[in-house]
């Protein structure tokens, strides 16, 4: 579950939507499925925030591949220097 503001005054030029966050009024929902499709960009100069649709193509990147995953740093995944030195 989520908390956020809903937005208000939506327009769509350009079948893109955006509007202003009302602030006054917080609402609930299940974000679960929405981040996998929509990404929020809200512009600095204009104050107007948009949803972009992500790509289809998007989803068929590996979790690595997308960036979502950190590399581990663990002791296991590093290697002593003095044993490459002696291969």
């Amino acid at each position: 579950m989520v908390v956020y503001w809903p937005l208000e005054q939506v327009e769509c030029p350009l079948n893109f939507p955006r509007g202003i966050w009302n602030t006054k009024t917080p609402k609930v929902a299940n974000v679960v499925d929405i981040l996998s499709v929509v990404g929020i960009w809200t512009s600095e100069i204009s104050k107007k925030t948009y949803i972009l649709r992500k790509h289809p193509a998007l989803a068929m990147l590996s979790m690595e591949e997308s960036g979502l995953v950190e590399e581990a740093n663990t002791d296991e995944d590093m290697v002593d220097v003095a044993e490459l030195q002696s291969i």
